[in-house]
């Protein structure tokens, strides 16, 4: 079984998920957070045309490589503001 890196499955994880809802007019890696090698989760802001959102995506290190955790995505990306220094 070939390990796919972690950065290639985000890609495609985001490329992914993202069509589904509607053509985005960008997206901005807001955060990523790294446990050491085990836990990894990145927020996006995710803009179109009249609205914003904001989406996370988990992963974590299993014995076979990184797995995806799971995504959600909501309204309250304006939290993330909050939380800046």
């Amino acid at each position: 079984m070939k390990l796919i890196p972690l950065e290639s499955k985000q890609k495609v994880f985001k490329n992914i998920l993202i069509p589904i809802l509607v053509k985005a007019v960008d997206e901005v890696k807001v955060k990523e957070t790294r446990l050491k090698n085990v836990l990894y989760r990145e927020v996006f802001a995710i803009r179109f045309e009249n609205f914003m959102l904001k989406m996370r995506i988990r992963f974590y290190q299993n014995s076979v490589g990184w797995a995806l955790k799971g995504f959600q995505w909501d309204d309250a990306i304006y939290a993330e503001l909050d939380k800046s220094p």
